[in-house]
């Protein structure tokens, strides 16, 4: 089995060593768990959280598009690489309660983000002019120096559903 057809549970296995490894799936660049954490240690990116029932966790996770995938390698010494997949290794050590605290901190702030977004007006409900305001405040607090691509075509769409 090559890495194309990596299960995400068999990726998971391959962590807690000295290496980081990178899945291409789609048009990104992915990692996982204490891989995810290794990499934002040294480059920032934002990580997303995602309970995922075929390995009955809470899964984190970091992904960039391929024209970032160089300035990522800059920071470390490629062990192996493939179209598909890019192992690396690290000098700095695992500690183990950083990243503990990294993951709970990220679970936080998606449960946060979570609710927020089952307060926005109902997605079949137009906006009434009275609530600009708050799209207003949600424009002017939305981090675009922090935020992904995917990220803002996120936010761009849920301003249309807000607006009708």
């Amino acid at each position: 089995m090559n890495e194309f057809e990596m299960t995400l549970s068999e990726k998971l296995d391959l962590l807690n060593d000295d290496s980081i490894r990178l899945y291409k799936e789609g048009v990104f660049w992915v990692a996982y768990e204490q891989d995810a954490f290794r990499l934002c240690c040294v480059k920032h990116l934002r990580p997303s959280c995602k309970y995922v029932k075929v390995v009955k966790q809470t899964v984190i996770s970091v992904g960039f598009p391929d024209s970032v995938l160089q300035s990522v390698l800059a920071h470390f010494e490629v062990k192996e690489r493939t179209a598909f997949y890019v192992c690396m290794s690290t000098e700095e050590e695992m500690k183990p309660q950083a990243f503990a605290t990294w993951k709970s901190e990220v679970e936080t702030t998606a449960r946060a983000v979570q609710k927020v977004k089952t307060e926005l007006p109902a997605m079949n409900s137009k906006i009434e002019l009275s609530d600009m305001p708050s799209v207003y405040e949600r424009l002017r607090s939305f981090r675009l120096c922090t935020a992904t691509p995917m990220d803002c075509m996120r936010f761009v769409e849920e301003l249309q559903e807000m607006i009708g």
